[in-house]
C-alpha cells in the first residue's frame, strides 16, 4: 500500500472512529468512566494519606503523531479505543474477585492497552480490526529483546524530537538539584520528556532512555555526561511479568462488533515459554536451618533489643518538654541516653538522630524501630502461618485489641487475624507465649511513641489502631505515622535477616515453612488441622504447601548460608539438619507402623487397594515359623519395616493417602505412564486413585469427597449453558459419586454401618 493510500485509509478510520458510539453500560459496578474521560475504581482498603477514590485521565492517555496527525493526540478523542478499554476493564473485573490492589490491577490494564494501541499507530494499525496475529507476534518479540523502550521507538522518536529543540529546551529536560551543604547533585529526567514523546510507558520501563538522552546532552552539564556511562539495572530487556501482562491485557480486547476476532495468547503461561521465559515458579521453600536462623535473630531483637528500645523511647517521651520544636534538641537527648549507648553497642551502629541519615557507619532511630517491626513481623508471621498483609497491613493486620488471654498460667492465648483471601474477615486462633510477647512489646511501644507526639486528630483513624503503626519520632507534635512498608531499606533487612546469606526472603515462605514443619515433625499433624490453621477453603489448597519433597525444603540453605558461617556454627547446622532428617524418618516410620497394626490386628477400617496389598503380604509372611510364633505387635513392626525399606511412605492428598513413596517407578500405579516411565502424581484424582494397589482411604477421606461432590454439584446447578467446560464437570461429578459408593460398599461390608460410624 502506498503513502497516499495509507493516508487515506488513516483519516477515513478515524472519521469512523469519531462517530458516535454505543452507549455501553458498566456491568461490574466497581468503577465509573466520567464525561470527562476520567476513570474512578474506589479502593476497598486505603492509605490513610490516600483518597478513598483511586482515578486515572483517559485525557493523558497519548496516541503518536502520524501522517494524518503531525501532533498526535489523546486516546480519549478516539471513541472506538476508548470504549474498548472500558468494556476491557469491566471484563477483568468481572472475571476476578474483589481484590485490596484491584485499582492497581484495573490501571496496569488500561496503561497496558494504552501502549499496545501506542505502538499499533506506529506501525500504521489505527483500529483494532486490523490487528493481525502476526502484529501481536511482533509485539510480543519486540517486548522478550528489548521491553516498551525496543517496541515503542523511543531512541528514533528522541532524535526527531530534539532535531528542533533549542539549547534551553534541551536544558529543561533535565531536573538538576544542587545540595549546597555538600555539593551533591542528583539529575533526573524532567516529568515533561514522555508527555513530549507522546508515550505511555512509564519512566520506570523504559531507564535506558536517561542514559540515551544523556549521551546526546553531555554537553550541559558534566553531570549529565556521567549519566552516559552508567550501569542501568533495570528497563534493560523485556521481563517475563512485562510480557504476561502484554499478553493478558491483549486477550481482554475480544469484543463482539468492535475489537478483535481472535484470541492473540489463548494460553498465556504456554505463550511464555514460546518467547524463551519460563512459567513463574512457586514460593521456594525455606530451609529448616535456615528458618532457625532467622528465628533466632528475630527473637534476639525482641527480647533482647526490644526492652531497651521501649526504655530508649520511654526516657525520650519524659523529656518531650525539652524539644521545644528544635531537631538539635532531640538529637542530644538521643546521644546522652544511656539506652541509646547499650543499642549502639549491641547493633554495633551509631545512633545519633530520630528520623534523618545520622552519621557514618550510623542509623537513626527510626531505621532501629522499622528493624524492630521486621522482626516481630517474622516471628508472627512464622509462628502462626499468616500472610504478610494479615500482620502488618494497616487496616486488615494486627490490632491493640487483637490479642485476648485465655488462661495466662498455662500460656493459652486467642489473637484475631483477618483471613485475606478465604473468608475475608477476622477469625480467632490459638497463638503461643513467643506471640503473645511480641503483641504485648508492641503495645508498649505504640502506646510510648504516641504519647511522644501527642494526641492528634489522625491517631483517632482507625489505621492508626494498627499495631504497626508507629508515629515518627520529631521535635514537633502530629507528625505522621509509618509502618513496615513493602520495601523495607536494605540497611533494615540487613539487621534482622543478616545472618541468612544470599538470596531473597519473603513472608511467603514463613507460611510454607510452618507447613512443612508442622506435617512432617509433628506426629499427629493432620490436613484438616493444617487446613483450619492456614485458613484455606478446601484441603486441596493446603496440601499443595507439603507435597514438595523434604529433602528440597531441607536443602534450600545453599552454599551462601554456610559461606558466612564459623566452622563450630556450621557443625551445629549440620547435626540439626540431620536430626530434622532423622525426626522426619522416624514420624514416618511412626504413621505407616500405626496403619501397619491394624491390619495385623484386623481393625483396618479403610478402603483403596493397599489395605489389601498389606493384608496378603501379611499372610504370606505367616507362612514363615519366625514370623508367625511373634506377637502382633512385633509381627507389625516386622512388617512395617518391610515395607519402609522398600519405600512405602504416606503422601497426603484430599482423596486419600498415596503409599506408592518416594519410589517412582511402580509400573502397577494407576498413574504410571509408559512414556515417562515414572508415577506421575500430578495426574491424581479420585477416580485416577480409587482402586490403585498403593492408595489408601479412610472414612474422613469419604467425607472430603462428599463435600467435594456437593461442591461441584452447587457449580453445576449454576450453570446453565451447555458448554465443554460443563460436559467435563458432569463427567467428574458422575465418577467422583460412582467412586464415593465404592468405598462407602468397601468399608460397610468390612466394618459396619458407614453413616452410623461417621455421626459418633
Amino acid at each position: 500500500m502506498t503513502l497516499p493510500n495509507k493516508k487515506a485509509r488513516a483519516v477515513e478510520l478515524l472519521v469512523r472512529a469519531n462517530e458516535a458510539a454505543d452507549d455501553y453500560k458498566i456491568r461490574s459496578g466497581a468503577f465509573t468512566f466520567s464525561s470527562a474521560g476520567v476513570i474512578e475504581i474506589p479502593r476497598l482498603f486505603w492509605h490513610r494519606s490516600e483518597n478513598l477514590i483511586a482515578s486515572l485521565d483517559v485525557n493523558s492517555l497519548l496516541l503518536p503523531a502520524t501522517p494524518f496527525l503531525r501532533k498526535g493526540c489523546s486516546i480519549a478523542d478516539r471513541p472506538d479505543l476508548c470504549s474498548a478499554i472500558i468494556r476491557s476493564l469491566d471484563a477483568l473485573i468481572l472475571a476476578g474477585r474483589e481484590s485490596k490492589a484491584r485499582h492497581v490491577t484495573g490501571f496496569h490494564l488500561v496503561r497496558t492497552l494504552a501502549k499496545i494501541f501506542e505502538h499499533g499507530w506506529l506501525h500504521g494499525i489505527y483500529s483494532l480490526k486490523d490487528w493481525t496475529p502476526a502484529a501481536f507476534d511482533r509485539l510480543a518479540r519486540q517486548l522478550t529483546a528489548g521491553g516498551w523502550y525496543e517496541a515503542l521507538q523511543l531512541e528514533s522518536r528522541c532524535d526527531e524530537m530534539l532535531k528542533s529543540f533549542s539549547d534551553d529546551e534541551r536544558v529543561n529536560l533535565w531536573a538538576i538539584q544542587r545540595y549546597w551543604k555538600n555539593d551533591k547533585v542528583i539529575v533526573n529526567l524532567s516529568r515533561k520528556v514522555m508527555p513530549l514523546l507522546g508515550t505511555n510507558a512509564r519512566h520506570w520501563e523504559v531507564l535506558r532512555l536517561r542514559r540515551y538522552l544523556a549521551s546526546i546532552c553531555s554537553d550541559i552539564s558534566p553531570e549529565i555526561g556521567r549519566l552516559a556511562s552508567e550501569k542501568i539495572s533495570f528497563g534493560e530487556i523485556g521481563s517475563r511479568q512485562c510480557l504476561q501482562q502484554f499478553m493478558q491485557s491483549a486477550n481482554h480486547l475480544v469484543i463482539p462488533k468492535i475489537g478483535l476476532s481472535f484470541v492473540p495468547f489463548p494460553v498465556p503461561a504456554a505463550s511464555l515459554r514460546t518467547y524463551g521465559w519460563e512459567k513463574k515458579g512457586r514460593t521456594r521453600s525455606i530451609g529448616p536451618a535456615e528458618l532457625a536462623i532467622i528465628l533466632s535473630r528475630a527473637q534476639w531483637w525482641i527480647y533482647s533489643v526490644g526492652p531497651i528500645l521501649i526504655a530508649a523511647l520511654e526516657r525520650l517521651m519524659r523529656q518531650r518538654d525539652v524539644f521545644g520544636g528544635d531537631q538539635r534538641r532531640v538529637s542530644r537527648c538521643i546521644i546522652e541516653s544511656p539506652e541509646i549507648a547499650k543499642l549502639e553497642a549491641m547493633l554495633g551502629q551509631k545512633i545519633r538522630t530520630a528520623t534523618g541519615a545520622g552519621v557514618r557507619d550510623g542509623v537513626p532511630l527510626k531505621a532501629v524501630t522499622e528493624a524492630y517491626l521486621l522482626a516481630a513481623m517474622t516471628l508472627v508471621a512464622a509462628l502462626n502461618a499468616r500472610r504478610r498483609n494479615e500482620v502488618v497491613h494497616p487496616l486488615l493486620g494486627l490490632q491493640t485489641f487483637s490479642l485476648k488471654t485465655v488462661n495466662d498460667q498455662l500460656g493459652i492465648y486467642l489473637c484475631d487475624f483477618y483471613i485475606e483471601k478465604s473468608v475475608r474477615r477476622r477469625l480467632p486462633f490459638y497463638v503461643g507465649r513467643t506471640t503473645k510477647d511480641v503483641i504485648t512489646a508492641l503495645g508498649q511501644l505504640s502506646e510510648i511513641s504516641r504519647r511522644i507526639v501527642g494526641e492528634g486528630a489522625e491517631i483517632s483513624s482507625p489505621a492508626a489502631q494498627s499495631l504497626f503503626s508507629i508515629p515518627v519520632i520529631s521535635a514537633k507534635n502530629g507528625r505522621e505515622f509509618h509502618w513496615l512498608g513493602s520495601n523495607a531499606s536494605i540497611r533494615v533487612n540487613n539487621h534482622v535477616l543478616e545472618p541468612v546469606g544470599g538470596g531473597r526472603i519473603t513472608a511467603h515462605m514463613f507460611r510454607r515453612a510452618y507447613a512443612l514443619l508442622f506435617h512432617y515433625r509433628y506426629e499427629h499433624g493432620t490436613l484438616q488441622a493444617l487446613c483450619q490453621q492456614l485458613g484455606h477453603q478446601t484441603i486441596e489448597m493446603t496440601r499443595t504447601y507439603i507435597t514438595d519433597t523434604p529433602a528440597i525444603a531441607i536443602d534450600s540453605t545453599g552454599a551462601a548460608l554456610y559461606a558466612r558461617t564459623t566452622d563450630q556454627e556450621r557443625r551445629a547446622l549440620d547435626v540439626e539438619k540431620n536430626l530434622l532428617d532423622q525426626e522426619i524418618n522416624n514420624v514416618a516410620k511412626e504413621k505407616l507402623y500405626e496403619f501397619i497394626a491394624c491390619v495385623v490386628r484386623r481393625e483396618d477400617d479403610t478402603s483403596g487397594g493397599y489395605g489389601r496389598l498389606v493384608q496378603r503380604f501379611h499372610q504370606a509372611l505367616c507362612g514363615t515359623l519366625s514370623y508367625c510364633q511373634q506377637s502382633l505387635q512385633d509381627q507389625a513392626k516386622r512388617l512395617s519395616e518391610a515395607l519402609f525399606h522398600r519405600g512405602h511412605l504416606p503422601l497426603p492428598m484430599r482423596h486419600g493417602t498415596c503409599m506408592a513413596g518416594g519410589i517412582t517407578q511402580r509400573s502397577q500405579g494407576h498413574c504410571h505412564s509408559e512414556v515417562t516411565g515414572v508415577l506421575e502424581k500430578s495426574n491424581a484424582s479420585a477416580e485416577v486413585c480409587g482402586r490403585c494397589p498403593y492408595h489408601l482411604v479412610t472414612a474422613q477421606h469419604v467425607e472430603n469427597l462428599k463435600q467435594e461432590l456437593q461442591e461441584m454439584e452447587q457449580l453445576l446447578q449454576s450453570t446453565d449453558t451447555l458448554t465443554l467446560q460443563r460436559r467435563a464437570l458432569g463427567h467428574s461429578a458422575n465418577a467422583l459419586r460412582s467412586m464415593i459408593g465404592h468405598h462407602i460398599k468397601r468399608l460397610e461390608a468390612a466394618y459396619g454401618d458407614f453413616n452410623d460410624r461417621t455421626a459418633t
